[in-house]
C-alpha cells in the first residue's frame, strides 16, 4: 500500500509536461491491411519486419524475422498523405523503443520493452515509442531511461493489476512514471546501465558512443552528432 501511494505522486505518462520529456506511442504496419507489402525473402533494399516475439527485455535478438519490406514501400507508407518524400528522416532510420502488445498478467513478465536498431520496421503487435523534449526533439537518453523503468519489477507489478491479455496505449499512458532527466539523481546511472544491456551488437555502436560507453568516432564534417534527433513526422 505504501509503495502504491508513493507511485501515485508521479504524473501519468499521458500528461504533456512542459520542460520534461513526453511519450508518444505509434503503430507502423498492420499484419492484415499491409500484408501485400511483405516479402518472404531478404534482398537488397529490403528491411526486416519486427514482430513482438522477436524481442524481450533489453534485447532485439529473441527471434528471427519472417518478412521484409522494400524501403521505398516503407517510405510511401510512413510519409503522411499529401506530403512529398524529400528525404526526411523517418522512424525506421533512428533508434526507437518497441514493446510487446501481447502482455498477459499470468506470464513471467508482463511489460517487455527494448530499444530497436536502425533499419527495422514493426508490425502492430510491437508498437513503438519515442520520448521527445519540449523542443520537439526525440532524445535517446530518456528512451533508455524509460526502457529501464518499464522493464522494472515495480512497473511490472502495477501493470499486472490492470492488464489481462494486451498492453494497450491506454494502459501505458495511465502509468505514473517519474520524468527524470539529465541533472536529476540516478538518471545517468540508469541510462548507462540500460545502454550496457542493450548495446551488445554492432547495430548499437552509434548509440553506445552517444551515451559514452565507447569512444565516439572522429567527427565528420559538420561537427559531432547530437544526442537529440528531429521529431519524426512519419512516426508521430
Amino acid at each position: 500500500m505504501k509503495l502504491q501511494k508513493k507511485m501515485t505522486r508521479f504524473p501519468l505518462l499521458g500528461e504533456q509536461i512542459e520542460g520534461k520529456w513526453n511519450l508518444k506511442l505509434n503503430r507502423e504496419f498492420d499484419m492484415t491491411n499491409d500484408s501485400y507489402l511483405f516479402k518472404t525473402e531478404p534482398a537488397a533494399g529490403r528491411l526486416p519486419l519486427y514482430e513482438g516475439k522477436m524481442i524481450h527485455q533489453f534485447t532485439h535478438l529473441w527471434g528471427e524475422p519472417k518478412y521484409w519490406l522494400d524501403e521505398q514501400d516503407i517510405r510511401n507508407k510512413l510519409i503522411k498523405r499529401g506530403e512529398s518524400d524529400t528525404g526526411q528522416i523517418l522512424a525506421y532510420q533512428i533508434y526507437k523503443l518497441g514493446f510487446r502488445d501481447i502482455a498477459r498478467n499470468t506470464d513471467q513478465r508482463t511489460a517487455i520493452i527494448t530499444m530497436l536498431p536502425k533499419g527495422v520496421v514493426c508490425n502492430h503487435k510491437i508498437p513503438t515509442a519515442i520520448t521527445y523534449t519540449s523542443k520537439g526533439s526525440a532524445c535517446y537518453r530518456s528512451e533508455l531511461f524509460f526502457c529501464c523503468i518499464l522493464n522494472s519489477f515495480v512497473i511490472d507489478y502495477l501493470i499486472r493489476q490492470r492488464v489481462t491479455t494486451n498492453l494497450t496505449f491506454f494502459f501505458l499512458y495511465q502509468l505514473p512514471v517519474p520524468r527524470l532527466q539529465k541533472g536529476d539523481s540516478w538518471f545517468d546511472e540508469i541510462v548507462e546501465r540500460a545502454a550496457k544491456l542493450i548495446c551488445t551488437t554492432p547495430e548499437f555502436d552509434d548509440l553506445a558512443a552517444e551515451v559514452g560507453l565507447i569512444p565516439p568516432s572522429p567527427p565528420c564534417e559538420g561537427g559531432n552528432k547530437s544526442l537529440e534527433v528531429p521529431l519524426i513526422k512519419g512516426d508521430l
